[in-house]
């Protein structure tokens, strides 16, 4: 019996290793493709995807989205992509009632707007992919 404990012990201990936490208050998310070609292209391809619009301006190596309205009706989104080479740097921000601009970062309870708009965030993030790393920029 105390074998098998321990092995399950060791089981969660190595599995917990190698699974990246994320950082409190991180509010970028890096997302390293397999090469550069055409990264521009997917990014505008995933925020389409994500029923997100796509704000006008010169072909960059940024893509910044409109402001999307989560459910509920009450967070509104916005995100930046910044290409640099194969990886794409996520981030945005959260305007909620009254209050423009706040970045959005990974701090707050389940089920408040700061942490609805990182779940956003993030499931924008794994559409491009696995390799995610977070980032306190």
């Amino acid at each position: 019996m105390k074998k098998i404990i321990l092995l399950m012990f060791f089981a969660l201990v190595g599995t917990l290793g190698f699974s990246q936490a994320i950082p409190e208050k991180a509010n970028t998310i890096v997302i390293t493709l397999p090469d550069s070609n055409g990264v521009n292209d997917k990014v505008k391809e995933i925020f389409l995807e994500k029923d997100y619009t796509i704000r006008g301006g010169k072909a960059t190596s940024k893509v910044a989205t409109n402001p999307k309205t989560l459910k509920g009706g009450k967070t509104r989104v916005s995100l930046v992509a910044e290409i640099k080479g194969a990886e794409v740097w996520l981030s945005g921000n959260i305007s909620v009632a009254a209050q423009d601009g706040m970045r959005i970062e990974y701090k707050g309870n389940k089920g408040t707007p700061i942490m609805d708009a990182w779940e956003e965030m993030e499931k924008v993030a794994k559409a491009f992919g696995k390799k995610l790393k977070y980032e306190v920029k």
